[in-house]
């Protein structure tokens, strides 16, 4: 099971600190990786990290012309600055 399967598996049931545990301990850093991360950074209360990380990931999204996804990553970063 790679990092991204046990952060995943971890997120299905909402054990996001084992997310995050299973991200830093495969050193994952994949879109989805930085997608996940995101997410249980949100649900851990940590709005800074799950900015910084939503920001990283429209950053690469743009730079490898995904719009579609730079869109998303956008738009849940400005969603999440809103609710600051």
């Amino acid at each position: 099971m790679t990092g991204a399967d046990a952060a995943r598996a971890a997120a299905d049931e909402g054990a996001w600190q084992d997310v995050l545990a299973a991200l830093d301990d495969a050193g994952e850093d994949s879109d989805e990786a930085v997608e996940l991360r995101a997410t249980a950074l949100y649900a851990t209360g940590d709005l800074e990290g799950c900015l910084a990380a939503w920001e990283r990931l429209h950053a690469r999204l743009a730079a490898s012309g995904d719009r579609e996804g730079s869109a998303r990553a956008a738009a849940t970063t400005a969603l999440t600055r809103w609710e600051q």
